[in-house]
């Protein structure tokens, strides 16, 4: 959706109806049709620098709005037209299990944004099997960096414990499932015992 080349209402409206759009993407197509209806130049320029085609154009608009939660201003488009992925300040990652062996280990990967707001992703290794959810401006937003942790680690030790049991013993591996939950249990005892003093 170059400039010069304007989305008609009849597009709009015909990929509304064709496509399966979240609730935030489609707001955003309504936005855009509504723009488009009223010739409204300010907006359309707005959305217009998210990309080539409506779809990018949604998405971009969608990335970029969840990144303005976290202080994230700069909208930089990348090769192939998507919104480049913003710079986490203080990332860090915090293993639990066995930090030496590559699958025995669990991670809560922590990141602030340029406003002081904080976010978490994990990766859980479960012996063979994995699952995981990148830190990225979708996910859930904190105030502190003691406040992202805990959250973090309470959500490994959910995910965790949902696989306790489990007669699939070539997937999870109960040993690593058990040592990654009492590492993760006594680092959350920990920080609790600190933050009362």
């Amino acid at each position: 959706m170059k400039q010069n080349k304007l989305i008609t209402v009849e597009e709009i409206n015909e990929y509304l109806q064709d496509s399966f759009l979240r609730a935030e993407e489609r707001k955003i197509c309504l936005e855009i049709l509504e723009a488009t209806k009223n010739s409204d130049d300010q907006k359309l320029h707005y959305f217009y620098q998210f990309g080539d085609d409506l779809r990018r154009v949604f998405m971009n608009v969608n990335a970029y709005r969840h990144g303005e939660l976290f202080g994230f201003k700069e909208a930089i488009l990348g090769k192939y037209g998507w919104l480049e992925f913003p710079k986490w300040l203080n990332k860090e990652m915090l293993g639990f299990g066995n930090l030496k062996r590559l699958n025995e280990f669990s991670t809560v990967d922590i990141g602030m944004g340029p406003n002081g707001k904080w976010s978490y992703g994990l990766g859980i290794n479960y012996g063979t099997a994995y699952q995981g959810s990148p830190l990225t401006v979708y996910g859930r937003l904190f105030q502190t960096r003691e406040d992202v942790i805990h959250a973090g680690c309470l959500e490994a030790i959910e995910m965790l414990s949902t696989k306790l049991g489990s007669t699939d013993s070539i997937n999870y591996k109960q040993q690593i499932i058990k040592s990654t939950l009492q590492h993760l249990e006594k680092y959350i005892a920990g920080t609790q015992q600190l933050s009362l003093f």
